[in-house]
């Protein structure tokens, strides 16, 4: 993977696209090339509302790792060859979509997103030339969205009844770095770059678009290490996120990708992944070595290694190892069956449990199999 030359393209695009949106601002430097200490993190002690959740597991509704919608009326579970639909409390409702070249079907699914009032969900099939509309409340597919598709997106959000931010992939050729467009499929505004040819053999990391909880949305590019506020047309950079430049011997390069998770007015979150990349002249791959989650304390300006990150559910102390947060300050944290099973097991045989919260998990133990659905941690971040 050619890292260093996708590196200073991306953040070329980015300063370029920036040099004359952004305005004066403070960025804060946050240098993770050096060492730093442990802190233990509990998730409890910053989240309220905290949940779990079971998706029914039954021949229509099996999935292998959830990724998707977690809400207050409905979970909508995205896999490589199904959407599917399911209650805010696990009961499974029924398939949205699937695979397949015929009426309502998909062949790939690259950016999708749902209302705030959970009325909609809107996805786009790539290649396609309009973005699907489902109406959650009839269980319907309604008037497609127009769309100009000039290939891959990376993200979507929905600004508000009648406006979408839509964030193409690094190597699509719609001309813009993001743009915001009408229902109508009219382009009302966004921030243009130039395209950039694809450079053939090429693995990297996703890239961070969402929304914060001020509605204004946070935008970290797939190879950029800033982090930017996107207010309309206007891109602050907030957060520089420095690391190590990637050492490259031969076919293998190794490095780290660090990414932005979450903030708030005392600290700000991050993960950061290490990696090891093999590009010869057919093939390319990557590699995950390492992972880690971060905390960055914006009064002292100190980095921690978070180990463990953990939460307490059902008496149970719980290590979260994929923790996300997918948009404004829900976390989602996903689980495994037979890894929730284990974890269970390791539970009860604990001195620290009353003996009703043991007859819980032995109850809860009972009624989870191996093969069942992920589980779904979820709540609010305070």
């Amino acid at each position: 993977m050619k890292y260093l030359l996708i590196t200073i393209l991306a953040f070329c695009l980015v300063q370029g696209a920036c040099r004359n949106k952004a305005e004066n601002s403070h960025i804060t430097t946050v240098d993770l090339t050096g060492r730093y200490n442990s802190l233990q993190f509990n998730i409890n002690e910053h989240v309220s509302g905290l949940k779990m959740i079971r998706l029914e597991s039954n021949d229509s509704s099996l999935i292998r790792y959830f990724s998707g919608h977690v809400g207050e009326k409905y979970i909508i579970a995205m896999e490589r060859g199904k959407v599917l639909l399911f209650s805010s409390m696990g009961e499974f409702i029924r398939t949205i979509a699937k695979r397949g070249k015929g009426p309502g079907e998909f062949t790939q699914i690259d950016a999708w997103v749902v209302d705030e009032n959970e009325n909609f969900f809107l996805y786009h099939d790539a290649g396609k030339d309009y973005i699907c509309s489902y109406n959650l409340n009839s269980k319907q597919l309604e008037e497609n969205i127009p769309f100009e598709d000039h290939g891959y997106l990376s993200g979507m959000i929905l600004l508000n009844d009648t406006i979408l931010s839509v964030f193409p992939s690094l190597f699509s050729e719609y001309g813009y770095l993001y743009f915001y467009q009408t229902f109508t499929g009219q382009i009302t505004g966004g921030i243009t770059r130039e395209n950039i040819p694809h450079p053939g053999n090429w693995s990297g990391k996703s890239p961070v678009f969402k929304k914060n909880p001020d509605n204004s949305i946070v935008f970290q590019a797939s190879e950029s290490d800033t982090v930017f506020r996107i207010e309309g047309d206007r891109m602050v950079p907030v957060y520089s996120l420095m690391v190590e430049k990637p050492q490259k011997r031969g076919d293998i390069t190794t490095g780290s990708f660090v990414s932005y998770l979450h903030s708030d007015k005392n600290q700000l979150l991050i993960t950061r992944l290490r990696y090891e990349s093999i590009t010869t002249p057919t093939s390319s791959s990557l590699g995950v070595t390492e992972s880690e989650y971060l905390s960055f304390d914006l009064k002292t300006r100190k980095t921690n290694k978070i180990d463990p990150l953990s939460l307490e559910v059902m008496d149970m102390e719980l290590e979260a190892t994929n923790l996300s947060f997918p948009d404004k300050s829900q976390i989602l944290i996903t689980y495994q069956a037979v890894d929730f099973k284990i974890m269970i097991g390791e539970a009860i045989k604990r001195d620290n449990i009353s003996g009703s919260g043991k007859e819980r998990l032995m109850q809860l133990n009972s009624e989870i199999s191996e093969n069942d659905n992920p589980i779904i941690i979820t709540g609010k971040w305070k």
